[in-house]
């Protein structure tokens, strides 16, 4: 039994050893980043147009304006 257990916990510690190890290898820069959605500016016209007619207290708005501050969010990720 006990010899079970040796030969279990060394073969869990050469696999995580060789894991490590092979994890060390891996070249290229990866980005987690998700990309940016490039609209064009006839579509920011007509965003900008709509948006200027919802009433100040909008919850529209106030997603909005988060879903700006996350985009910018995302540019500084991406530099």
């Amino acid at each position: 039994m006990r010899q079970s257990k040796l030969k279990t916990s060394s073969f869990v510690f050469v696999s995580l050893l060789s894991i490590s190890l092979l994890s060390g290898c891996v070249k290229g820069v990866f980005n987690t980043c998700p990309p940016i959605v490039a609209y064009s500016a006839d579509q920011m016209e007509k965003s900008i147009t709509e948006v200027e007619q919802l009433p100040a207290d909008s919850e529209i708005l106030n997603m909005i304006l988060d879903y700006a501050q996350l985009r910018e969010q995302l540019r500084y990720c991406l530099d």
